[in-house]
């Protein structure tokens, strides 16, 4: 079994595309959780298997099919695509993202948001309040009409809870088009990844009935931080079938009982027959996962 790179929010294996939606742990030391983090899998069927995607089922969201799934890669060919999507928005657009620093990229991003809140779009930008600093940027926004929020503002009061953030890194379009990766709206990422200074990462587009669970993990820290609940065809319009591929978003988050992103990670490494592609931007594989991988890699 060879592993070769790939991103961890989509995960190819034997032609079944998950998304992964990772609210990541930060921030303080000496933080006691009683999360569930050892899994018992040991399944006799592969990742080919109806049974396999029935099992991942059976804890959240189903796997959909009918979705179309693109690969995006570093600055160069993850801002155009982005940015195009929001100038095409006719109804809504919303952005939740950990990073969003003021620079030239943030600045391009800005005025494409406004842009559309201008034109009657609906437009909301959740920002992460330890991560980005819009500067400026946030007036020029909010003159438009854009809905600009910050997620857990940083406050004396809630000191013991700083490393409760959101790392999501979420855009969907018109509730049909959606982006999920591990970019920030920062220079940083400017570029193709060609010297230290340009920051290699990954997004992917997607297109089809998986983009209503993106929008939920959306929905879920918009009403978390405004208690606006969003509703509506603007926000969640019938969605026709785009492609072929199958998906689910899988969202997780600090105050969960489980760690839902290892658990799948796990479920995938021992379900696996053929080969294990894994990329990610923090791996730091606990010894479960080692484990697991060397047992893969022994079967071989």
């Amino acid at each position: 079994m060879r592993a070769s790179p790939w991103r961890l929010p989509a995960r190819l294996l034997a032609g079944a595309v998950s998304v992964f939606s990772l609210l990541v742990l930060g921030g303080c030391a000496f933080i006691f959780s009683e999360k569930r983090t050892v899994y018992q899998f040991d399944p006799g069927y592969g990742v080919e298997s109806p049974e396999f995607v029935r099992s991942l089922d059976g804890l959240g969201t189903e796997m959909v099919p009918g979705n179309r799934a693109r690969l995006l890669e570093n600055g160069e060919g993850i801002f155009p695509a982005m940015l195009d999507a929001i100038a095409r928005a006719e109804k809504s657009v919303n952005l939740e993202i950990y990073i969003f620093d003021h620079g030239t990229i943030a600045t391009r991003f800005a005025e494409a948001l406004a842009e559309r809140a201008r034109a009657g779009v609906e437009v909301r930008l959740l920002v992460d309040g330890w991560g980005s600093n819009l500067g400026p940027l946030e007036a020029q926004m909010t003159a438009a009409g854009a809905r600009v929020r910050v997620y857990k503002p940083l406050k004396l009061y809630s000191i013991d809870r700083v490393g409760n953030r959101t790392h999501r890194r979420i855009l969907t379009i018109d509730g049909r088009i959606g982006y999920c990766g591990g970019v920030g709206i920062d220079d940083r990422w400017k570029g193709n990844a060609r010297d230290p200074d340009e920051w290699r990462d990954t997004m992917v587009e997607i297109e089809g009935p998986v983009v209503a669970q993106l929008q939920h993990v959306f929905a879920q820290d918009w009403v978390h931080t405004t208690g606006e609940v969003l509703n509506g065809d603007r926000q969640f319009p019938a969605i026709a079938d785009a492609g072929t591929v199958q998906a689910q978003a899988i969202a997780a988050a600090r105050a969960d009982s489980i760690s839902m992103s290892k658990l799948v990670l796990y479920m995938a490494i021992q379900a696996a027959r053929r080969r294990i592609w894994i990329e990610n931007a923090y791996f730091v594989p606990d010894r479960q996962i080692r484990e697991g991988l060397a047992a893969a890699w022994t079967c071989a």
